[in-house]
């Protein structure tokens, strides 16, 4: 039972850690135009971006976060996969 169990934990933090990649490069994209914009733009519209370059940076920052705790997650899981794994091919 533990093999499945360890097997259903790696699929759902898989697929957890698709989407925060997805949302990260997604976020990525945005943080480069913003700072794109913010050297193009006149002067008078250089702090809108800044400020939203700003806060795009802070949010993959916390989305990074959550995507290390994920990732720890997953690759403690995917150890005890291989025990387990080894366990019952051994018997």
């Amino acid at each position: 039972m533990g093999l499945l169990r360890e097997a259903g934990y790696i699929y759902l933090y898989s697929k957890e850690l698709k989407k925060l990649n997805n949302k990260l490069r997604k976020l990525g994209r945005l943080a480069e135009k913003h700072k794109g914009k913010h050297e193009k733009v006149p002067e008078h519209k250089k702090k809108k971006h800044k400020t939203k370059h700003a806060l795009t940076v802070r949010e993959i920052e916390e989305l990074m976060k959550k995507h290390n705790l994920v990732l720890s997650r997953l690759t403690s899981h995917h150890q005890r996969y291989a025990h387990y794994l080894r366990k019952e091919h051994k018997s």
